[in-house]
């Protein structure tokens, strides 16, 4: 039996149709971070303010410690010292005759601003939905006690990772790699490094969603599963389709660009490379005819 050759629909035009659909789909879904807003209040408002993402409350004004100052006395017996205005703070240091000026003291005041709560946000504001993945990792890294149990779950994220404007890093990191890598992946350029950031993306999701929740809340089946209803397609749906996204990405960078791609243009990439093509057989000779 010959050997099995790949053929062009499986070289050529399955990498075609990975790319169409895994490049309009990561494109779709980071316009969708980008122009999408969601509602964000409380802690998580909160969170957002520490990262400069939305405005932090403005500061109470610190009530001043300096207390009022008394007239001047007269100097030497000749005239008066004039009496302050009222209302007027008067920043002169005290002095008595013949007994040297003490030094003026400035009230302190508190540099920046303090840090935001929860009491800061009664009410719902209006955020960027790629804001959600920063706060998704904040959440993975400083998980919140349960408030049934007040037992605090262990953390699925490095605390380091997690802190100053790390979060902010990954979601903006996310947000790129879904537009460029989108796009990459639809016009056929650099094909395997778009479907590689795909790939990534969606294994951060994986865990951020689905796998390192479940192992957080101690409900995991097999250990690292979501415990749901097995026969519930519903249920399954986002993590299957983040392991069908995950799939298309790998098996794209595998493939690579397929046909109508800049990269065949660009690197002389064939749809189907020469040891796979196939091969006419070896013509046979006739019965009867003379061997020269």
């Amino acid at each position: 039996m010959p050997p099995t050759r790949a053929s062009f629909a499986s070289l050529g035009l399955a990498p075609l149709i990975l790319r169409l659909v895994l490049g309009g789909t990561f494109l779709w879904a980071g316009l969708g971070k980008w122009m999408g807003t969601k509602e964000v209040g409380g802690n998580d408002a909160a969170i957002l303010a520490n990262l400069d993402v939305i405005p932090r409350p403005a500061p109470a004004a610190a009530p001043s410690t300096t207390p009022p100052a008394a007239p001047l006395p007269s100097s030497g017996g000749t005239g008066t010292s004039p009496t302050p205005a009222p209302g007027t703070l008067l920043l002169l240091a005290q002095s008595s005759t013949g007994s040297p000026a003490a030094p003026t003291k400035s009230v302190p005041v508190t540099a920046g601003l303090s840090l935001a709560t929860a009491a800061d946000f009664p009410e719902p504001v209006k955020v960027r939905a790629m804001w959600g993945i920063a706060l998704s990792v904040h959440r993975a890294a400083h998980p919140s006690a349960d408030p049934t149990t007040g037992v605090t779950p262990q953390s699925i994220w490095p605390a380091l990772l997690a802190s100053g404007l790390w979060p902010k890093v990954f979601a903006v990191a996310v947000l790129l790699s879904e537009l460029a890598g989108g796009a990459l992946m639809l016009i056929g350029l650099f094909t395997r490094l778009g479907a590689l950031s795909g790939a990534g993306v969606m294994l951060g999701a994986i865990w951020l969603t689905q796998i390192g929740p479940a192992i957080q809340g101690g409900h995991a089946a097999f250990g690292f599963l979501p415990d749901r209803n097995p026969w519930d397609p519903q249920a399954w749906m986002p993590l299957g389709w983040q392991l069908s996204l995950l799939a298309g990405c790998l098996a794209l960078a595998c493939l690579g660009c397929g046909v109508l791609a800049i990269d065949r243009a660009v690197a002389g990439y064939r749809a189907v490379p020469e040891r796979f093509q196939r091969k006419p057989a070896p013509a046979t000779a006739m019965p009867g005819a003379k061997r020269g």
